[in-house]
């Protein structure tokens, strides 16, 4: 093997056109060059195509040169289908399991696979992750599987196989003898088959090899057997500076493992001479990676732009319509813009650098933009996939929201965003979970079970059209749910029109039929779900369309399908005058003066790693997602010749903090930092676009970290606000049972399902009921019974309902429910039968007027619970009985709350009462700008002992405080931790009278609960 070695890729592909302009024994054989990937590829042999007509041999064609990479090239010489590919190594892993039941180490997987009868997903689905990863291994641990073989049950570094791993090499070696053959073998014919296509090129060379595994190294070794292999590379990423030679190779590994691959083949090596080149910050530290000594000076070669996520690409494009104004050398062709995450980014940048030729054009309007293909193909495309992917899937409910959300039929229905979150809150409340209809579960066994289908979560809707869920009128197998707004009609008529639809595409389409009848098939949904326009693709079209004879499977026409359209996707062009723009990895390794990487973020890039504990190997650093990111930057860095900027969301929308820094830009700033000698660096490099905002746009779960959001937004702002005139007795109950939830939504505009992690929409029929969901069986069914319903009736909707499990379990679970709600109505009904009227609340206090309405049981308040009593109902009651003592004193006022147990607070005098109410409603206007540190529960066990005198239990309390922080998120948003909210002194109006604690927490918790709990209330 001949190796060149260079720090730059043009100084490599200028050698290599020398090398392909010597006259050649026989002109008409082809050469062979392998690269990394298919940009770098195209890159070469246009650079090959202005060099070799100049050489004094060449004609500056580059015909006769077959470019491949290297895993293509291996794909090629294989076949297809690799014998070894997982797909294919499924069925034989589902053959061996069986074999290999009664086997000693297959214990733990036998218990795992247990009524695999009853559960052939879960059989197929282990058989195929086992399939991928003994494929992996194949690749990437292939002397290792040759140790197994041999009977030697180790892992790469030698050690033995834990016990519970070592049913995989029992299973290795019964799949290799059942197929009486192993890689080995597999791979020497390859080989074997590599040789014999050697022969046919005059000339092979590998270009820039950014990963070789250990089978494509055998194939190399192979082929230079042939011919001398001539490899070009990149000088290795290391420093002989020690500070800096440690930060190099920690972030490039990926590069010397290429490095050591290539010098176990015993190469020849031959280093290049780089031209000379400008001194800039990016070339010292491009010299830095590339093994040479060298110091730098700050400048704006290297630059790192951060702003908020809606204004990055204002920045973006900003940045580019500057560097063409600054530079009138500069072409767009100069400039590369890279993106992380395509998919997301995709749609921006093509709206960003959409060609406008009119002379009144903004000049980023003046730039075209040469992007690939959107991520999936056309729209068209992906909708008919999509429709496909329905046949043999499951069909959960978050596809259905995916079909809902395809670009085509938002814009044939008229939907927007909002109308999404509406519809997902359909389908989850209408109870769909799987399954177009019953029918089409008969391949899992469950067709017997027509609940939580899509046609059964359309039918609850339809008939809450007309009919409300509370009557308990049912139709056939499925409860009403209650649609009332106009709107939300027009959405169920939407829905409507998808799940007929689909459901006739898993009907029909289940039959084989032509391939002229395909076409029409597809023709119709279209026709039937999107605007007049989409139509088939012209490959499709032409293929289909003529032949009206052979028959063709589902199976075979979302195959054929597949096929057609990946050949009908055009690579994306670029040095065409236009601006590059292209996916974070498509282009590594290729240079350009100007690279922008755009869109980094530290949650996904570099990727993360979720570690397979079944997998004894490991994944080969040569294979590590965060090393191949790692390597994909560096050699971005090394490609860009005047600038590399980096654009990113640096700062959170709402609460301007800044966000995450991603590991590249700390490893920049580590290298600039070293050859500067300035700690300094760093912010020379970085650029600021945030300017303070006098507005804040409403809050996300993604946009307000969990930090302290009162010392962020109110805590900044004047210490009191102007009185309130008017307070509501709801608002008052509101804000002293749940303090943290009512701050944020008086004073921040969040409401509490903002603050809690989004959930995926549940995909699975229940077959147990959490205690969340048993109260809300019980909850349903004692709403029911107090409008006047009968239980046998309950149980029955309750059943019609889909939320409960299938069969004898689920009508347990609802008798269960049923059975619980009773008692609590017949506990209730004492109460209930005394005469029902409303009182009136108006009270004035020194500063302002109380007003609100109260319905009353003769002379009690009756609150009604499905589960437990807690303080938070203890206060709210609490408050609604002071308020009708001090507006109604002549009446002996008590409060009955009901649930399993049954809890009775009492008034004390009238004096004391309107001494109670006022503290707590001018603590609510004199402090309610600032969060109430008074969590109900903890707040009524602190008082419960500190009314009495006793010792406070402090590990009681914060086990209580943690658990509250763990499930409500409200509280964390206020405060960071439990300890950070009761170090928090007392203030002026939190006390009565002289303070008796030293914590805000300690002294409202005793003035508001101790007269509760003197009441009765409180435990």
């Amino acid at each position: 093997m001949i190796r060149y070695s260079a720090s730059m890729v043009e100084t490599l592909a200028d050698n290599l056109s020398q090398e392909l302009s010597l006259v050649r024994a026989d002109p008409l054989q082809p050469i062979l060059i392998i690269t990394r990937s298919g940009g770098l590829q195209r890159w070469l042999k246009q650079r090959l195509a202005t060099h070799l007509g100049t050489s004094g041999y060449g004609d500056g064609v580059t015909a006769g040169i077959d470019c491949r990479t290297l895993s293509h090239y291996e794909t090629q010489l294989r076949g297809e289908e690799s014998a070894w590919s997982w797909p294919l190594m499924t069925s034989d892993i589902l053959t061996c399991l069986d074999e290999l039941r009664d086997h000693k180490d297959f214990a733990q997987v036998n218990s795992y696979l247990s009524g695999a009868s009853q559960r052939p997903l879960r059989h197929k689905s282990f058989a195929e992750a086992t399939a991928q990863r003994f494929s992996r291994y194949v690749t990437w641990n292939f002397d290792t599987l040759q140790h197994w073989l041999s009977g030697e049950f180790v892992t790469d570094d030698g050690s033995p196989l834990a016990d519970n791993h070592r049913w995989q090499a029992v299973l290795w070696n019964h799949l290799c003898m059942m197929r009486s053959s192993s890689p080995e073998q597999d791979r020497d014919l390859v080989c074997h088959t590599a040789q014999q296509v050697a022969v046919s090129y005059a000339h092979i060379a590998l270009f820039c090899p950014s990963q070789i595994t250990d089978f494509q190294a055998q194939l190399l070794r192979t082929m230079d057997e042939v011919h001398p292999l001539h490899v070009s590379s990149l000088t290795p990423a290391q420093s002989p500076r020690l500070e800096l030679h440690h930060i190099i190779t920690g972030f490039t590994g990926a590069s010397l493992l290429v490095d050591d691959t290539l010098n176990s083949i015993e190469p020849h090596v031959n280093i290049l001479d780089d031209p000379a080149r400008s001194h800039t910050l990016l070339t010292g530290v491009q010299l830095a990676m590339s093994g040479g000594e060298t110091t730098a000076e700050l400048d704006d070669s290297l630059q790192i732009h951060t702003g908020y996520s809606d204004h990055v690409g204002e920045i973006l494009s900003d940045l580019v319509v500057g560097l063409l104004n600054d530079d009138p050398t500069l072409e767009p062709k100069d400039i590369l813009i890279v993106a992380d995450r395509m998919e997301d980014n995709h749609g921006q940048l093509s709206a960003l650098f959409s060609h406008d030729e009119s002379l009144d054009a903004h000049p980023r309007h003046r730039v075209r933009g040469s992007l690939p293909a959107p991520p999936g193909g056309d729209p068209s495309s992906e909708l008919i996939a999509h429709l496909f992917s329905l046949i043999n899937s499951r069909a959960t409910a978050e596809d259905l929201i995916t079909l809902c959300s395809s670009a085509l039929i938002m814009e044939h229905f008229g939907l927007t965003a909002t109308d999404l979150e509406r519809i997902t809150n359909l389908v989850t409340a209408s109870g769909i979970r799987w399954g177009v209809n019953a029918e089409h579960r008969r391949t899992h066994h469950m067709h017997d079970f027509p609940h939580n289908t899509w046609m059964a979560g359309l039918s609850r809707m339809v008939l809450g059209v007309g009919v409300s869920e509370d009557d308990m009128t049912w139709r056939g197998s499925v409860l009403p749910h209650d649609v009332v707004d106009s709107e939300t009609i027009r959405l169920v008529e939407t829905l409507g029109i998808l799940i007929t639809h689909v459901r006739d595409c898993v009907t029909t389409w289940c039959t084989p039929a032509t391939y002229h009848q395909w076409a029409g098939r597809l023709r119709e949904s279209l026709h039937t779900l999107t605007n007049p326009g989409p139509c088939l693709s012209l490959n499709i079209a032409n293929t289909w369309e003529s032949n009206t004879t052979d028959l063709m499977s589902c199976a075979e026409a979302e195959s054929d399908f597949h096929r057609l359209v990946a050949s009908s996707r055009k690579e994306p062009l670029f040095l065409n005058g236009n601006l590059a723009i292209a996916p974070l990895q498509a282009m590594s390794g290729v240079p350009f003066r100007v690279i922008i990487v755009y869109g980094l973020e530290a949650e996904s890039f570099p990727r993360h790693l979720n570690m397979d504990g079944d997998d004894p190997l490991g994944v080969h650093p040569g294979h590590h997602p965060r090393n191949i990111d790692h390597q994909i930057f560096a050699d971005l860095l090394r490609s860009a010749r005047d600038k590399l900027i980096i654009v990113r969301n640096g700062f959170d929308t709402f609460t301007m903090h800044p966000r995450p820094t991603p590991s590249v830009e700390r490893f920049l700033t580590l290298v600039v930092e070293s050859l500067t000698n300035d700690h300094r660096s760093a912010s020379h490099m970085e650029v600021d676009h945030c300017l303070p905002r006098t507005t804040h746009p409403t809050p996300s779960i993604d946009s307000v970290p969990r930090v302290s959001l009162a010392k962020v937004q109110s805590r900044t702002t004047p210490s009191a606000e102007p009185l309130l005139a008017e307070v509501t007795l709801t608002a008052l109950s509101h804000h002293f049972a749940n303090p943290g939830a009512s701050w944020l939504r008086r004073y921040g505009g969040i409401t509490g399902s903002s603050l809690e992690e989004p959930e995926g929409l549940p995909t699975t029929i229940p077959l147990s009921l959490s205690a969340l969901d048993r109260w809300a069986v019980v909850n349903r069914s004692l709403t029911a019974l107090l409008a006047g319903h009968d239980p046998s009736a309950i149980l029955e909707a309750e059943m019609r309902r889909g939320t409960l499990p299938p069969g004898p379990e689920g009508i347990t679970l609802g008798q269960q429910g049923v059975k619980q709600a009773s008692r609590i109505f017949s506990q209730a009904q004492r109460y209930l039968s005394s005469q029902v009227s409303w009182r009136n609340i108006t009270w004035e206090f020194p500063s302002g007027i109380l007003i609100g309405s109260v319905t009353v049981h003769g002379d009690m308040v009756v609150d009604v619970q499905a589960g437990t009593v807690r303080p938070h109902h203890h206060i709210a009651a609490w408050i609604t009985l002071l308020s009708l003592k001090v507006t109604h004193p002549d009446i002996p006022w008590t409060a009955m709350l009901i649930g399993p147990q049954t809890l009775r607070l009492t008034t004390p005098s009238v004096e004391q009462c309107e001494q109670h109410l006022t503290y707590l409603v001018e603590l609510y206007v004199r402090t309610g700008h600032l969060p109430m540190p008074l969590p109900a529960e903890p707040s009524a066990l602190f008082a419960r002992y500190s009314s009495r005198g006793l010792a406070i239990p402090h590990t009681s309390l914060d086990d209580r405080l943690s658990r509250l922080w763990a499930r409500d998120p409200s509280w964390s948003y206020l405060w960071a931790t439990p300890q950070e909210m009761k170090a928090e002194p007392p203030l002026d109006g939190d006390t009565r009278g002289k303070p008796l604690f030293d914590s805000r927490f300690e002294t409202l918790a005793h003035e508001v609960y101790s007269p509760l709990i003197e009441a009765g209330g409180g435990s």
